[in-house]
């Protein structure tokens, strides 16, 4: 049985954390994504508003991307809070 987990958002990067290192010594880039927008949900207009925690592994994201749109694709899992966090495998700028 193949099981999916992939998510594509647009956003807003309103957060830029201070690089991780992993053990293995592996850079991860850490911000929050905000997204804004109207979706059809059973017939009806329905404005979607949510932040999402982000990882990307083996990525930097400098602080001059702090407030730009971009694009992002990746999957979901939940951290050792177990909060849900969008791992990035993929980020486009949009501006």
């Amino acid at each position: 049985m193949h099981q999916e987990n992939e998510v594509k958002l647009t956003g807003l990067i309103s957060k830029i954390y201070p690089p991780m290192i992993t053990p293995a010594g592996v850079k991860v880039a850490r911000i929050v994504l905000e997204h804004n927008s109207e979706q059809m949900e059973g017939g009806a207009l329905r404005y979607v508003k949510c932040r999402i925690y982000c990882v990307y592994v083996a990525a930097e994201i400098n602080q001059e991307r702090l407030d730009h749109h971009v694009s992002v694709t990746g999957f979901l899992s939940v951290n050792t809070q177990k909060k849900l966090v969008l791992h990035i495998t993929n980020l486009k700028n949009l501006d």
